[in-house]
């Protein structure tokens, strides 16, 4: 516990903020009619995109309604995969743990997930880490708690260190709480219980996948509940409800993962480059502008409607405020920090996947012995990143 904690207070001391891209909403927010692979002054990002000798496939595995998810739609939307001579993929899951649980079945080569997907793909020894994705801002991850509920009639103002979260201790004792356990938002809910001094054995928590929580609230049927992007920008849905815990009110980060299989990595490491090559361009061209981020939000509705999911520009607009996704000079940086955990040297980017692990040990999903697996179990490529990032900067 004491080693969980004193992590947390590392990431907080060397974790830099970066401000997520400002957008009015005035502007449409519609695909741009500009063709694809046309040097313009709005994709100059992208005019010195050299193409591969030959056609590679890339299997992406995304989650569906994830803005994280939604970068490399837009770059084969914007024409760029084409560009790069990438045969590119994409297949839909719900959520990161079955992406990584499917690892092994060469079902796909690049993807994402976060803390669930991280420690599955540690212990089942498969893949690799390249890079720190993105991290939470404001209520994309939140533990929503009903408005007549004794938590809020206790109010605010408990904690120095978190003034405004609602941290009566004995309000919180022996509630029943809803969230998907092993998850981002359970991380999330273990650190406020903790700084309340209490821990998880003093309320009844119940393993629950957010789509039923998310039903549930909207019945008003359960107290307390952990809702993350998109569920939790539906403001209206949950008129009767109030963020109470999110990564901002802690001060802490949870960072999310670009990672690829170890097939992938093997067999063709010059298109696994040159894709996120392609992505950390994309990256850059949708925090460039207002406008961009606009038309961003356009191929991502477009992506979500393709697959089933209803939804308009604005709401995937707001969704993509919610997450800081991390450029290359991010990356960089935080590969080649350095920081000291538990008398271990290791980047900061390493550091953060490390607390998120002891965490699941801790929660008893993995064994004490699992802790060893980190290290032992090299996952962490770093020279994805150098490349990219010195041919964005040449």
């Amino acid at each position: 516990m004491k080693r969980i904690l004193s992590l947390l207070i590392a990431g907080c001391m060397t974790f830099a903020l970066f401000a997520s891209c400002s957008n009015s909403n005035d502007k449409e927010l519609t695909p741009s009619s500009t063709p694809s692979g046309e040097t313009t002054e709005q994709n100059d990002y992208f005019y010195d995109i050299q193409p591969l000798s030959e056609s590679v496939t890339i299997r992406y595995a995304a989650i569906l309604g994830s803005p994280e998810s939604s970068i490399p739609i837009m770059a084969e939307k914007l024409g760029l995969f084409e560009k790069a001579n990438i045969d590119f993929e994409c297949i839909v899951y719900a959520n990161g743990i079955e992406i990584a649980d499917d690892i092994d079945n060469d079902a796909w080569d690049v993807s994402q997930y976060g803390m669930g997907g991280m420690g599955e793909q540690i212990v089942l020894n498969s893949g690799y880490f390249v890079a720190p994705l993105s991290r939470s801002v404001g209520t994309s991850n939140a533990i929503f708690v009903k408005n007549d509920s004794s938590i809020i009639t206790a109010g605010t103002g408990q904690l120095t260190d978190n003034p405004d979260m609602y941290a009566d201790a004995e309000s919180w004792r022996g509630k029943t709480i809803y969230l998907p356990t092993g998850s981002t938002l359970h991380y999330l809910l273990y650190t406020a219980l903790n700084k309340m001094g209490l821990s998880q054995e003093d309320v009844d928590l119940v393993n629950k996948d957010v789509d039923s929580i998310n039903t549930d609230m909207k019945e008003g049927s359960i107290e307390i509940g952990g809702l993350w992007t998109p569920y939790s920008q539906d403001t209206e849905s949950y008129e009767n409800y109030k963020a109470v815990i999110d990564m901002d009110s802690l001060n802490i980060s949870a960072d999310t993962n670009h990672v690829v299989t170890k097939d992938a990595w093997d067999t063709k490491q010059t298109a696994v480059l040159k894709y996120y090559e392609v992505i950390a361009r994309v990256i850059d061209w949708l925090y460039s502008s207002d406008e961009n981020m606009n038309e961003g939000a356009g191929y991502y509705k477009e992506w979500s409607e393709e697959n089933g999911n209803m939804t308009s520009a604005e709401e995937c607009l707001s969704n993509l405020k919610t997450v800081h996704i991390y450029n290359a000079a991010e990356w960089y940086s935080k590969i080649t920090t350095q920081i000291s955990v538990n008398n271990r040297n290791m980047s900061e980017y390493k550091a953060s996947q490390y607390s998120q692990f002891l965490f699941l040990i801790d929660c008893g999903k993995y064994s004490e012995e699992s802790e060893q697996n980190f290290f032992n179990r090299e996952k962490f490529i770093d020279n994805v990143i150098k490349d990219v990032y010195s041919k964005l900067n040449k």
